[in-house]
């Protein structure tokens, strides 16, 4: 996705790139985050499972994956966008549905 697009390709003000990065870089850099990354890890692995993770991120795959994630992420947000696009009537049907129905 290159600047000034939107997650439907479409053209956004130069004004509101600037703004969204300019609010990106204020409070979701690492350093403001870090902490709560730490935070994250602590709570879901073990510390032996740390010292693994740290192992593979040091190597050339965990670099490689490392590089990748944020592509991989787009793209997986892009397939989930269009998925929504091209069966959102029957999204909207089921949850008409479900909304319709009595709750069990």
């Amino acid at each position: 996705m290159t600047a000034g697009m939107g997650m439907a390709g479409s053209q956004l003000p130069e004004s509101m790139v600037d703004a969204v990065t300019e609010f990106m870089n204020e409070y979701l850099d690492f350093e403001s985050l870090q902490a709560d990354f730490v935070e994250f890890y602590v709570s879901e692995y073990t510390a032996e499972e740390l010292s693994e993770l740290a192992e593979f991120y040091a190597s050339d795959l965990g670099q490689k994956t490392i590089d990748k994630q944020t592509r991989m992420g787009m793209k997986s947000a892009q397939r989930f966008q269009q998925l929504m696009v091209d069966h959102r009537a029957e999204f909207m049907e089921m949850v008409q549905n479900a909304m319709q129905s009595p709750s069990n």
